[in-house]
């Protein structure tokens, strides 16, 4: 794997010399740098939590684990062009997970509001163990969708 020569990398890229398997290990880099970005920005908004922490803890094992068994779903079956697979299939699964929250979520809320008033306001003004459960499962949901969606591919 390359970290500086990025002349050599091009150069093993256009003469298609760099196995997937190989190629896997950059899309596991960026997620991973990608993923500690992303939950690191969310300590500087308000004061830690122990769930949050917690949250970020889960969030980043599920990312990486998410990641590894969507690849290992695709090796298992044909082998072949798994980032393309990872990147076109999870954007599809990410819509379609962003309108189940809407569905799901949204109502949660208006609902929440409406039965528990004050007590709900103050129950979701900062991270709760629902929220964390809920987008636990969510992102752990969405890999076993590109996985399953990806093992398809893969079989056919």
């Amino acid at each position: 794997m390359y970290f500086w020569k990025i002349e050599s990398l091009t150069q093993e890229l256009k003469a298609g010399g760099l196995p997937q398997s190989e190629r896997v290990k950059y899309l596991l880099a960026t997620v991973i740098v990608y993923s500690v970005v992303l939950e690191s920005s969310f300590f500087f908004a308000e004061p830690i939590t122990f769930l949050q922490i917690l949250q970020s803890a889960f969030m980043f094992v599920i990312t990486i684990a998410g990641t590894l068994y969507c690849y290992v779903v695709n090796r298992r079956g044909d082998n072949q062009e798994f980032i393309d697979r990872f990147v076109c299939v999870g954007w599809v699964v990410l819509v379609r997970i962003t309108a189940l929250f809407v569905v799901v979520y949204f109502p949660y809320v208006i609902a929440g509001h409406a039965i528990g008033g004050e007590k709900f306001e103050r129950f979701s003004e900062s991270i709760n163990v629902v929220d964390v459960t809920f987008t636990l499962f969510i992102c752990a949901l969405s890999y076993w969708l590109i996985g399953r969606h990806i093992n398809r591919i893969a079989h056919e």
